[in-house]
């Protein structure tokens, strides 16, 4: 009894040792060394096709005829170094969406480096980092987006929201006083403030005209600028806490009423 026993606990050791080292297969060296995003954006347009970079850190090393999930999703290999093993892959979409790009990893002499490649595209507007501006009454998005904002408003409220993958940090207001100075704060998003009313002014000597020793030269519009520090959250990069995080914003024009002497 004892020997049957012992025997079937080492059939079950043997069979938890093969399934072990089936469900755990470690990277090979050369897989380990590519640098092959999960997640990436894109525009939708052919005008804001956007391009994506893979290194397969080996020389000789392609990647195989790729597919994709969708026919709606458009993707071109226009750069292929097999001398570096690296790849370049520009993309667009018809349409908003969250699509598929999937492909393997070939050596020189064809032969498969590594478990296949699956990359996440999320598709919209112009691809690039924010996908809403919204100030007070005047909201723009996708196609629309627009980083010059008209507006005659008093008073707005501030909102952006960003792409996939992109982590707002904080927001910024920049407005010139009638003192010919700029004036920043940071506001939480969706906050209201008081849009800028001071366009900037200049003085220059006339020598050309007697009755006039000066020139005066006035901006019609007066601007408040709104910069939106972020994380790309798809990228692997690190900040430091004295580190500024990447950033892009807009610009609000409003016809000016005063300004800076």
């Amino acid at each position: 009894m004892r020997k049957v026993t012992r025997r079937i606990l080492s059939m079950v050791l043997a069979v938890m040792m093969v399934v072990s080292v089936l469900v755990i297969t470690p990277k090979t060296d050369a897989e380990a060394s590519m640098t092959i995003p999960s997640k990436v954006r894109c525009g939708v347009g052919i005008e804001n096709n956007k391009e994506v970079y893979l290194y397969l850190d080996g020389s000789g090393y392609r990647i195989d005829k790729y597919t994709v999930s969708s026919k709606r999703l458009h993707v071109k290999a226009i750069r292929k170094n097999t001398y570096s093993g690296s790849v370049r892959l520009a993309m667009y979409a018809d349409r908003n969406g969250v699509y598929k790009v999937s492909f393997y990893v070939k050596s020189k002499g064809g032969r498969k480096v590594g478990s296949k490649k699956t990359i996440t595209v999320y598709a919209a507007g112009n691809g690039d980092k924010i996908r809403q501006i919204t100030v007070g009454n005047i909201t723009t998005k996708d196609e629309n987006l627009k980083t010059s904002v008209y507006t005659n408003q008093k008073k707005a409220k501030i909102y952006v929201k960003g792409l996939p993958g992109i982590k707002i940090k904080k927001i910024t207001v920049s407005k010139l006083t009638t003192e010919g100075e700029w004036t920043t704060t940071t506001i939480r998003n969706g906050k209201v403030i008081n849009i800028g009313i001071v366009g900037g002014s200049s003085y220059s000597e006339d020598s050309y005209d007697p009755k006039h020793l000066y020139n005066k030269e006035e901006d019609l519009m007066a601007y408040t600028t709104i910069t939106v520090y972020y994380v790309d959250t798809f990228e692997k990069a690190s900040y430091g806490k004295n580190e500024e995080y990447p950033h892009t914003g807009f610009t609000i024009y409003k016809k000016a009423s005063k300004w800076a002497y």
